[in-house]
């Protein structure tokens, strides 16, 4: 187990020396995050948006929360053998989901 650990770090030590050019780069992805939810928040109108989109082999269902100007994105995206729910690119499970996007 620590065998595959050590493995796993070197993986990722090497991944980030190839953005050693780029002093600035985010690796936490927290700067990326924070810049596309701040974008959301300036585009979408306070409170609920809801938009449907029915793409070949799956339906996608994005609902923008956005509340004094703090946005979040949730995700529910529907194929023949499953569902999936994101809040904000990250997995979340279906009551996370409905608790959070019903209208209160």
């Amino acid at each position: 187990m620590a065998k595959k650990e050590k493995q796993k770090q070197k993986q990722i030590e090497d991944s980030k020396s190839s953005f050693a050019k780029d002093e600035n780069f985010d690796y936490s992805g927290e700067e990326r995050k924070s810049d596309f939810l701040s974008k959301l928040a300036r585009t979408y109108p306070e409170g609920k948006t809801v938009e449907n989109y029915n793409k070949p082999k799956k339906k996608i269902l994005r609902i923008i929360i956005n509340h004094n100007g703090i946005a979040k994105e949730y995700i529910k995206v529907q194929y023949s053998y499953g569902t999936f729910y994101f809040r904000n690119g990250q997995n979340i499970s279906q009551g996370i989901f409905n608790s959070e996007t019903r209208d209160k």
